[in-house]
């Protein structure tokens, strides 16, 4: 993994993809470190810290003595919390992982009666129609005079003004369903008014993400060829659960997408190194600064997904927000989490991407459908096996993984007797995946590519066809997202006469897109109808009460006598 020497900007898409990424991530996965106040670098001896042989919580990563940025010899480090059972570690997932809007109105009881007013079906709001506050800190907040932070779903919502923002457009959405669905219903009660304006806003984060953000990450052959655009099916047998592969390192992609600078309501070039834990981004200008942050996110382009980083996260991540006043490296990061929670090698998944579904991404020096004479694609999903774990994430530390038998099915065994043998030793040469890392890199493994970590290698691939990500982050997204679609029997699509939308509603939530939130709950007058791609002559600006930018029509929610 490298730092951005020149900034690589993507072509065609906006800061939004990546902010979406964040968005929904914190709906799905949350796995807490421990607690406890310990202090890992002091007690470092050596490469490998005693609690490597005791379970304990520490787990530092050693900082060589010419790091090009860092002058310390040790980076702080606590493993994710296991749960009480003995034998092999596992992790667990502290929020639930459908797609509910659980990181705008948290996932247990208690979360969600401190975020409601109890009347008329609200949340609690603050100065400016901003989130409420509070003074119960995850992380405390810096360069904040009246010592608050924001509340809502998710504890790490103050982590960047960005992802801030995002929770106060939906937490404003929310508010402005209930009030027009107890205008048309005026005989409904607080609760019936909340949770129908939650219904509402679980389906437009799903609609959205399906219709919306999938299809740039995987691309419209990848949607097709995973079947993430069919007609949905639930399945009692499809488990929702969150892959450890998905959480530790695949939708960890997004990290690459973040820009050196953001635009604010008071510096259109404000670097993020000074905007971690800081809420008066949102505050200023009279609470303006939602605004010009989601202006600026909507239109101004990411960077590439690809192994390079900016400095932002690479060199200066929560810079000033620690006690200590050190910053972090979030790439250093993510390689010590999946070495924490036994993630196999890079090279594991590839195989067993490669074996279901072969790469596109190399057509150009390899004619798989030559290869192959049919699209595997006409394959059945078949469940993961490796990951699984007794908590709610999907956990597993180095349990030898079982592959699907691709011998059972016929026409595989037939394509198998008629086709040259070429094992995937062969493959991986034919592809030259040495080539897709740097010398420097292999180094690091002692030029063995069987020990390279899954995001390393998984961000080292070139992008599949229409996507963002490589084929091996492609096949565990597609697999994630098939199962949170299809195993959530409240899905906004279901046909259940108990939970599902009347076709009239639906019609009116498969209108929306984001721009029309954005549009909606905030003082932004004019965007772009696709907010996740750049402006431009297919996708121009235009204002808030075109019909490029479709409403929601709350009217289909009004009670028939």
């Amino acid at each position: 993994m490298l730092p951005d020497s020149t900034s690589q900007y993507h072509r065609s898409l906006t800061l939004m993809a990546m902010q979406w990424g964040q968005f929904l991530d914190h709906d799905i996965t949350a796995t807490p470190e421990f607690d406890e106040p310990t202090d890992c670098c002091s007690s470092l001896r050596g490469a490998v810290h005693s609690h490597y042989y005791t379970r304990g919580p520490c787990f530092p990563i050693p900082i060589p003595a010419r790091d090009r940025h860092f002058r310390i010899r040790c980076m702080e480090f606590r493993r994710s919390m296991p749960t009480k059972t003995t034998g092999r570690r596992e992790q667990v997932n502290v929020i639930t992982s459908y797609i509910d809007g659980s990181q705008i109105y948290g996932s247990n009881d208690e979360e969600i009666t401190q975020l409601r007013l109890h009347k008329n079906g609200l949340l609690r709001t603050s100065t400016f129609n901003l989130l409420p506050k509070t003074t119960r800190f995850h992380r405390p907040c810096v360069e904040n005079i009246t010592n608050f932070c924001f509340n809502s779903g998710d504890v790490r919502i103050n982590e960047f003004p960005g992802l801030a923002s995002m929770h106060t457009v939906f937490h404003r959405a929310h508010n402005r369903f209930a009030s027009t669905l107890q205008g048309l219903n005026p005989h409904w009660d607080d609760d019936t008014l909340f949770q129908e304006s939650r219904r509402i806003v679980s389906a437009l984060l799903q609609h959205i993400t399906y219709h919306q953000f999938l299809p740039i990450v995987l691309g419209d052959r990848g949607m097709t060829r995973h079947g993430l655009n069919k007609r949905y099916r639930y399945s009692h047998k499809i488990n929702a659960d969150i892959f450890n592969s998905f959480a530790t390192a695949a939708y960890r992609f997004g990290h690459s997408m973040i820009t050196r600078t953001f635009n604010t309501h008071d510096n259109p070039e404000q670097l993020i190194d000074k905007m971690y834990f800081r809420p008066h981004f949102l505050t200023g200008n009279s609470g303006k600064g939602v605004d010009e942050i989601l202006k600026g996110i909507s239109t101004r382009p990411c960077q590439r997904a690809d192994k390079f980083f900016s400095p932002g996260v690479s060199d200066h991540l929560f810079e000033d927000s620690t006690a200590s006043g050190q910053s972090f490296d979030l790439v250093a990061r993510n390689i010590q989490r999946g070495r924490d929670h036994g993630l196999p090698s890079y090279m594991e998944f590839f195989k067993l991407a490669n074996r279901a579904y072969f790469d596109t991404s190399f057509s150009n020096r390899f004619d798989w459908r030559n290869f192959l004479h049919r699209d595997l694609t006409r394959f059945p999903f078949n469940p993961f096996s490796f990951n699984r774990g007794h908590a709610l994430f999907k956990r597993n530390a180095r349990r030898t993984t079982r592959f699907y038998n691709w011998s059972w099915d016929p026409w595989f065994r037939r394509w198998y007797r008629n086709t040259p043998r070429l094992g995937f030793t062969n493959i991986y040469r034919r592809h030259n995946l040495q080539a897709l890392l740097t010398q420097r890199c292999l180094s690091a493994y002692r030029n063995n590519i069987d020990d390279v970590d899954v995001f390393v290698g998984g961000m080292s691939e070139p992008a599949v066809d229409g996507g963002l990500v490589g084929t091996t982050f492609a096949y565990i997204l597609a697999k994630q997202f098939y199962n949170l679609k299809n195993g959530d029997r409240f899905w906004y699509e279901s046909e259940d006469e108990n939970v599902c939308f009347s076709p009239a509603q639906l019609r009116e939530i498969k209108k929306v897109k984001l721009s029309r939130i954005m549009c909606d709950n905030t003082a932004i007058k004019a965007l772009q109808s696709d907010i996740f791609s750049q402006p431009s002559f297919s996708n121009p600006i235009v204002s808030c009460d075109s019909s490029a930018i479709p409403e929601l029509d709350l009217s289909a929610w009004r009670d028939v006598p």
